[in-house]
């Protein structure tokens, strides 16, 4: 290796896929010393995973990275479903604008193009993917982790605060813990090529077409390149795939010869399993992505929810390391995350032996019921498919580190967005809320209220300015009814309509975390409550590097009793 990764980092980072980039570039965002490694020599040129959701695109904007990703892909504004050839259902994903997301589609873009946006920003960072570098083994007490690697034949030992394990299905890091990979592989086999394609079909959309004999997908790639996936045939051969069968079971899927396949940039044949571990964290070992959860491919959540994985450990990792909270903050990475893999290889493994099933009765029955209820599941539902699909529905309400005071609150108050849901957007006349929220950090709404139910909105910003200067890592943002004579730190909310989807009439509090979901909410102008509960994340005696002093308890009477 060469002098400049000779150090001992806060945190080791195993594997440079998507997973581990985003945490690298989310710790030394937050000026972590962070160091990634990875075994293969370069890159893979294949483009593995390939929808980019639109919760990804949120958390990537606060990255400042979505535009770059974007301008590399191709944005699908709808899904159409194909049954025994005759298509049944078109579904515009621009009009199921779920919470006002400023990305309401489904970005196709490989993932060479995604791993490569996100090591040009690390590098930006002043840090480099080392390889390639193989994990060995670890060792761990209650201070570090202690990492044997290989190096160009050299054997190494890294050390480190924490280690990320983002390598993949066949996870060192989790042979190291000695975790247990639940589950098991699918029956069928997966084929699938990168290929140029013509016919009577808009390219630029996701096309679902479903068989007795199976289903074949196709993914929008460039103007001119498709990714086409089909699956429902039981596992025969092991040669390598040919551009002629891939031809022969597309044709025979999808029903429409004129769809032609050309020019292929990768061929391939596989199978898949749906797996997953029971601990996301032992000691100060975490795994993430791929290394903690696989399953099939059906509905795209994959490379998405290892980057929703990494990003929710990162923000977190980084406040117990610069002294701002505690130990225990980390554990609420298993609470929330686990849950969440759990439900994404359940509804996977539904969803693709549905689609996939070989039965020849269940298969006849899925192909007469699609057409029927699909068009009517999206019209009731659709709102709640494409929050699901999207991972923009989300949420931690059952998490350790969130938090709510209802006493004395009314109707509209439990109706609102609840501590642990990602924070909604709206429309304002000065554009979307959500745009309000970018970077990384912390953000305190404060609520003025409306009418006469509102308060003095000086005052509450002098509370919430104060709260601000106790935990410097949050910057507060007022959202009031009537006009100032300001802008900045201040949002017009003229109809009333953030207020109402935060659950508010009169004046409230809401903290959003760095990852968007809401970490406490109270109604009413008081702060001693939000006080109490960002007392109860921190150290008792905050660390040397903790940015400044808490202030006084007299200081924080002080505020309590203006206005």
């Amino acid at each position: 290796m060469n002098d400049t990764t000779l150090h001992d980092p806060e945190v080791l980072v195993v594997g440079a896929g998507p997973t581990g980039l985003v945490a690298a570039v989310q710790l030394a965002e937050r000026g972590v010393s962070v160091r990634i490694i990875d075994a293969t020599p370069v890159r893979s040129d294949k483009s593995r995973a390939l929808g980019v959701q639109a919760r990804t695109l949120e958390l990537l904007d606060k990255m400042g990275l979505a535009e770059r990703l974007i301008a590399q892909g191709e944005r699908t504004g709808a899904i159409n479903f194909h049954v025994e050839g005759r298509h049944t259902a078109h579904l515009p994903l621009g009009e199921l604008d779920v919470d006002h997301t400023p990305f309401p589609y489904l970005l196709f873009v490989s993932q060479v193009k995604t791993e490569r946006v996100l090591e040009e920003r690390l590098n930006e960072l002043g840090v480099q993917v080392e390889r390639p570098v193989q994990l060995l083994d670890l060792r761990q007490d209650e201070h570090r982790v202690s990492a044997r690697v290989r190096h160009d034949g050299q054997e190494q030992i890294i050390t480190a605060r924490y280690l990320i394990g983002a390598d993949g299905a066949h996870s060192t890091v989790r042979h190291a813990l000695e975790l247990p990979f639940h589950g098991d592989a699918y029956d069928s086999e997966f084929i699938l090529g990168d290929v140029e394609a013509t016919g009577d079909l808009a390219f630029d959309e996701l096309h679902m077409f479903v068989a007795r004999k199976g289903v074949v997908v196709i993914f929008p790639l460039t103007r001119t390149t498709v990714r086409v996936m089909a699956t429902g045939f039981p596992v025969a051969r092991d040669d390598e795939l040919t551009l002629a069968e891939l031809q022969e079971q597309t044709t025979l899927l999808s029903g429409r010869p004129d769809l032609r396949l050309t020019r292929p940039t990768w061929l391939s044949r596989f199978r898949l399993h749906h797996r997953g571990v029971d601990r996301y964290r032992v000691g100060r070992v975490f795994i993430a992505g791929d290394a903690a959860h696989i399953h099939s491919p059906a509905g795209g959540q994959g490379m998405n929810t290892g980057i929703q994985d990494s990003y929710n450990l990162a923000w977190k990792l980084a406040m117990v390391l610069q002294g701002q909270a505690t130990d225990t903050l980390l554990d609420s990475y298993h609470a929330e995350r686990y849950p969440v893999g759990q439900r994404l290889l359940g509804f996977t493994d539904r969803l693709f032996s549905v689609m996939s099933t070989l039965g020849p009765i269940t298969a006849r029955l899925r192909n007469w019921l699609t057409p029927i209820l699909l068009p009517r599941v999206f019209d009731a539902r659709g709102s709640r498919i494409f929050a699901f699909a999207s991972q923009i529905g989300i949420r931690y309400r059952r998490s350790p580190v969130v938090a709510e005071v209802s006493d004395g609150t009314d109707a509209r108050f439990s109706r609102g967005a609840r501590a642990g849901d990602r924070a909604p957007g709206a429309p304002l006349p000065q554009g979307r809320f959500l745009s309000h929220l970018r970077g990384s950090g912390w953000w305190l709404l404060g609520f003025c209220g409306e009418g006469d139910a509102a308060t003095d909105a000086e005052r509450l910003r002098t509370r919430l300015q104060a709260v601000c200067a106790d935990a410097p890592w949050i910057q507060p943002l007022m959202i009031s009814s009537t006009p100032r004579p300001e802008t900045e730190g201040w949002v017009l909310d003229h109809e009333g309509m953030l207020h109402e989807r935060y659950g508010l009439t009169g004046p409230g509090l809401v903290l959003v975390r760095p990852d968007g979901h809401i970490a406490f909410r109270s109604a009413g102008p008081g702060v001693d409550a939000l006080w109490a509960w960002l007392d109860a994340q921190r150290p008792t005696r905050p660390s040397a590097s903790a940015v400044r002093a808490l202030p006084s308890a007299d200081a924080r009477s002080e505020v309590a009793r203006a206005g």
